[in-house]
């Protein structure tokens, strides 16, 4: 009868050691669930910005602007026939409060007929915009974009 009872009692402590780990595994899990969920690099959508900048994705590019902006930005560029961007580069930036930044924009750029490239550089304001616990917030950014060129 004792080796019964001490085979059950090593079975119950397995079953008591593999209930004991899945509630630590289930528990680490739920805790993970819970944090939140980090603040995007500005830099990332700096990159980007330039990116479709520099490719003349006008439309793609507005998508970083405050939707009021993004029309009369789409316009902007419209009308600048033969405009052709070489390089862009962000140069600097400075944080004005918590999710607020002040971005220098660099861009090298000629107009046709002329192929003599200059630079001009432009200080953009960025905001992050917080979409809450659950979800991703973004920095997008949050003044109307300079005349240019």
């Amino acid at each position: 009868m004792q080796g019964v009872s001490s085979n059950e009692e090593k079975k119950m402590a397995k079953v008591l050691q593999c209930v004991l780990l899945l509630l630590l595994v289930g528990a680490l899990s739920a805790g993970c669930s819970w944090m939140a969920l980090p603040r995007p690099d500005l830099a990332a959508a700096e990159r980007d910005f330039s990116t479709r900048l520099r490719w003349l994705d006008f439309s793609g590019a507005a998508r970083h602007l405050r939707p009021e902006h993004q029309e009369a930005f789409r316009e902007q560029f419209a009308a600048l026939d033969g405009l052709h961007i070489t390089d862009t580069r962000f140069v600097g930036r400075e944080e004005m409060d918590p999710g607020y930044i002040d971005s220098r924009l660099e861009i090298d750029y000629y107009r046709l007929p002329s192929v003599t490239v200059k630079t001009r550089q432009f200080t953009l304001a960025w905001e992050y915009v917080d979409l809450g616990r659950w979800q991703q917030g973004y920095w997008r950014i949050s003044t109307p974009f300079p005349e240019f060129p």
